[in-house]
């Protein structure tokens, strides 16, 4: 769950992960490392990429479409990852 670490601030976090059965080495090898270790995982696996911000300001349209670019731009590539964002106390 996202949260503002500083007084006054607005936490969100945001994260990103691969589409569908797009399947990235960084999966394989966590797939491999949980069977050596006989972790009984159901299903598939997925690695991503979380980030977490705190920023100035209030929760907003104009926030939201800022940090809905930023993942789109930044956190995540489009084409085969999809990516999703918290904000703290919303």
């Amino acid at each position: 769950m996202a949260r503002g670490y500083l007084p006054g601030a607005l936490g969100a976090q945001a994260g990103s992960r691969a589409k569908g059965r797009v399947r990235s080495a960084s999966v394989t090898r966590v797939s491999v490392a949980l069977a050596a270790r006989e972790v009984p995982v159901v299903g598939e696996s997925r690695v991503g990429k979380v980030v977490e911000l705190d920023v100035e300001g209030a929760d907003s349209p104009q926030f939201r479409a800022q940090l809905d670019k930023l993942c789109r731009d930044l956190l995540s590539n489009p084409v085969i990852e999809d990516y999703h964002y918290e904000i703290a106390g919303a």
